[in-house]
């Protein structure tokens, strides 16, 4: 038998369920506006991202499929709204009311919970503001658990948004990328 290691870098880039248009996307502005809220220009990590981004990418793609096949969760492709696109995980109606669903596979903790997690609700509340939405869903992996021993934990939660979060939540993203000048 002969084993051969592979280098993550082997693996070929992954392929989205939908195809991303060359506009502005939603999540660059957020990171963008985090980094600067916080005074950085740019968020250095001592290890390479690409397995981690892999991995969420792959739990994307599987849940994506699962939830489609079981919950009927539908991937409503990209939204558009104000010279911003958007592509969300998925969308399920429930009681006549739209959600936009997120999945999410993380090595945090579970203290950082969707709720106190800014990126997330900042991109999630872009996308209700994208499709006429006020709910959320986020169906979280926590890979390491509390920590208390480390463990895979699924989370998951709805958040309702009041028309004035996601007003001013839009404004500011909108805001950033005009000082930008990307609008």
């Amino acid at each position: 038998m002969e084993v051969v290691e592979l280098e993550m870098t082997e693996f070929p880039v992954p392929v989205s369920r939908t195809t991303r248009s060359n506009g502005l996307h939603l999540t660059p502005i957020i990171h963008d506006l985090l980094q600067t809220l916080a005074g950085k220009e740019e968020v250095k990590n001592s290890f390479d991202p690409q397995f981690y981004w892999e991995c969420g990418y792959l739990f994307e793609d599987m849940m994506g499929e699962v939830m489609a096949r079981r919950y009927v969760v539908d991937h409503p492709g990209e939204a558009e709204l104000d010279g911003v696109v958007g592509s969300p995980d998925g969308i399920v109606v429930i009681t006549t009311k739209l959600v936009v669903v997120e999945y999410k596979w993380t090595s945090k903790s579970m203290r950082n919970l969707p709720e106190t997690n800014r990126a997330w609700l900042m991109q999630n509340m872009g996308y209700c503001k994208m499709l006429g939405s006020t709910s959320g869903r986020f169906v979280v992996m926590y890979n390491n658990g509390d920590y208390k021993p480390p463990r895979p934990t699924p989370y998951a939660c709805d958040i309702h948004y009041t028309a004035g979060e996601l007003d001013e939540n839009w404004m500011m993203i909108v805001n950033h990328a005009k000082y930008r000048g990307w609008l």
